[in-house]
């Protein structure tokens, strides 16, 4: 048998893998997607009251 010298030292962590163009290109969709998703929805929170007064709708009023 060999002696194996410990140091007590946690080992080093592996390398980082570097994203892809390909990868970047996706999440960059997809975090772009996700900010118009949000702006659409709050702007039309904001928005819906006027547009139903605008076309004389009210709120009980069924969309089914």
């Amino acid at each position: 048998m060999s002696p194996v010298a410990t140091t007590g030292a946690p080992p080093p962590p592996p390398a980082r893998e570097k994203l892809t163009r390909d990868a970047i290109g996706i999440i960059a969709v997809l975090v772009v997607s996700t900010f118009t998703v949000i702006l659409n929805e709050m702007l039309m929170i904001v928005a819906l009251t006027r547009v139903m007064a605008d076309l004389v709708i009210s709120a009980s009023t069924d969309s089914g």
